[in-house]
C-alpha cells in the first residue's frame, strides 16, 4: 500500500467508501431477493417495490452521519414495504444495519428507544405480510422471535463497540494528560531548581562582593597612613574571591551534567556560621554569634536555608548599616529553630526598599520551603532586625 493510499484508507474517506459499499451490497441483495420471491409466485418485481429497496439501501450510506435518522427511514420504509404487499425481501438487513449504527453512535438513552421502536416496526412488518398470507400462528411466532434474537445482537454488538470506544477514547485522553502533566512537572521542577540556583547566585555574588567591595575601600584609605593593614586587607579581598569563585564553579557546576560532581565542595550549613562572621568582621564589621538551646542536627537544606539567611542578613547590615555591630542568635526550639539576625547601625530606614528586593525575596522563599516565617524590618531602637523561624519537626 503506497502512503497517500495509506493517508486515504486512515481517513474518513475510507468510512464513507465502507458505507456506500455496504448500502450497494444489501440494495442488490435485497432486489435480488424479492425478485426470486416474486418468480416463486409467478408475478414479477413492482417498480415501487425496487425504488422502495433502493431508497431503504441508500440511506445507509449516510448512516455514521445521522445514525438516527437513517434508522427512522429504513424502518418507515420497511413498513412500508411490508403493508403495500410487495414480496418478502432481506431488506430488514437494513434495519438490523441502521439498529447496529445507532447503538453504536449514539447514547444508551436513544439506543434503548430505538430498539423499542425496532419492536414496534418489527411487529408492523410482519402483520402486513401475514395478513394476505394465511401464514400460521407458531411460524409468525417464530419469525418474531428470530427478528427479535437478532435484534438483540446487533444492538448489542453496537452497544459493546460504543462502550469500548469510549473507553479507548478515556484512555488517550488520561495519556495525554499524563503527558501534559509530565511536562509541566519538568517545567516545574525546571523552574524551581533555577530559582534555587539563582538564589543562591544572589547569596553568592552579593556576600562576597559587598565583602570585597568594604575591605577594596578600606585598603584605598590605609595604602599611605598603614600600608600593612592595607596589604592584609587586599589579602582578604584575594581570599573572599578565591571563594566566591569556588562557590559560583560549584553552582555552575549544577547546569551541567556532572561526570566530575564528586570534586564539588559540601553545601554550607550551620558549622560554617563562625567562618561566615569572621569574613565579616574582617571587613570591618564585629559580629557575635551565639547558639541557645540544645543544638541538634538539622536536614542539609534546612541547614544550607539558616546559613544564606544569616549571609544576606549580614551582607545587607555591612551594606547599609555603616559603622555598627551586628548579633547572630540561633536558637533552638522544641520545634523549630529561630534564627535573629540584628544590628545596631544607622542604614534601618534606607534598608525596607533595598530589602524588598531578590535578598528578602530568596530569605522569604527559603523559609516557606519549610513552612516558617519571616519577619524584616527596622528595630524600634535603632538598626535592623531579621527574624526567621523554621521548623524542624518532620522537615527532611
Amino acid at each position: 500500500m503506497t502512503p497517500s493510499l495509506r493517508r486515504w484508507w486512515a481517513s474518513e474517506h475510507r468510512a464513507r467508501f465502507l458505507d456506500a459499499l455496504l448500502a450497494i451490497c444489501v440494495g442488490v441483495a435485497s432486489i435480488l431477493s424479492a425478485g426470486r420471491v416474486a418468480d416463486t409466485g409467478g408475478t414479477t418485481l413492482a417498480t415501487g417495490a425496487v425504488a422502495l429497496l433502493i431508497v431503504q439501501s441508500a440511506a445507509l450510506t449516510v448512516r455514521r452521519r445521522w445514525p438516527m435518522a437513517v434508522y427512522s427511514v429504513v424502518g418507515l420504509i420497511t413498513v412500508a414495504y411490508a403493508w403495500l404487499g410487495y414480496p418478502e425481501s432481506v431488506g430488514g438487513l437494513g434495519v438490523l444495519i441502521a439498529i447496529y449504527t445507532v447503538a453504536a453512535y449514539l447514547p444508551l438513552q436513544e439506543a434503548v428507544v430505538a430498539a423499542a421502536i425496532y419492536v414496534v416496526g418489527m411487529l408492523l412488518s410482519l402483520i402486513g405480510f401475514s395478513r394476505d398470507s394465511g401464514i400460521a400462528l407458531d411460524v409468525l411466532f417464530a419469525d418474531v422471535l428470530v427478528n427479535t434474537l437478532a435484534l438483540i445482537l446487533a444492538w448489542t454488538v453496537g452497544v459493546t463497540i460504543r462502550t469500548r470506544r469510549a473507553y479507548v477514547a478515556a484512555l488517550e485522553a488520561r495519556a495525554e494528560l499524563l503527558e501534559r502533566e509530565r511536562e509541566d512537572n519538568a517545567r516545574l521542577a525546571v523552574a524551581l531548581e533555577r530559582g534555587r540556583i539563582a538564589r543562591e547566585m544572589h547569596d553568592v555574588v552579593a556576600h562576597n562582593v559587598s565583602v570585597v567591595v568594604v575591605q577594596a575601600a578600606a585598603a584605598e584609605r590605609l595604602v599611605e597612613t598603614d600600608p600593612e593593614r592595607a596589604r592584609q586587607a587586599m589579602r582578604d579581598v584575594a581570599t573572599t574571591g578565591r571563594q566566591a569563585l569556588t562557590e559560583m564553579r560549584r553552582l555552575l557546576g549544577v547546569l551541567r551534567d556532572s561526570a566530575g560532581s564528586d570534586d564539588l565542595g559540601p553545601q554550607p550549613g550551620v558549622a560554617e556560621l563562625r567562618a561566615l562572621a569572621d569574613t565579616v568582621e574582617d571587613a570591618g564589621m564585629q559580629v557575635e554569634l551565639s547558639v541557645q538551646g540544645e543544638e541538634r542536627p538539622l536536614p542539609a537544606s534546612a541547614a544550607l536555608s539558616v546559613y544564606r539567611i544569616v549571609q544576606e542578613a549580614l551582607t545587607n547590615s555591612l551594606r547599609h548599616a555603616g559603622p555598627a555591630r551586628a548579633r547572630v542568635i540561633l536558637r533552638y526550639l522544641p520545634d523549630a529553630l529561630e534564627v535573629r539576625v540584628t544590628d545596631n547601625g544607622s542604614g534601618g530606614e534606607q534598608q525596607p526598599a533595598e530589602h524588598a528586593g531578590h535578598g528578602l525575596i530568596g530569605m522569604r522563599e527559603r523559609v516557606a520551603l519549610f513552612g516558617g516565617e519571616l519577619e524584616a524590618g527596622p528595630r524600634p531602637e535603632g538598626g535592623f532586625a531579621v527574624v526567621a523561624r523554621i521548623p524542624t519537626t518532620g522537615s527532611g
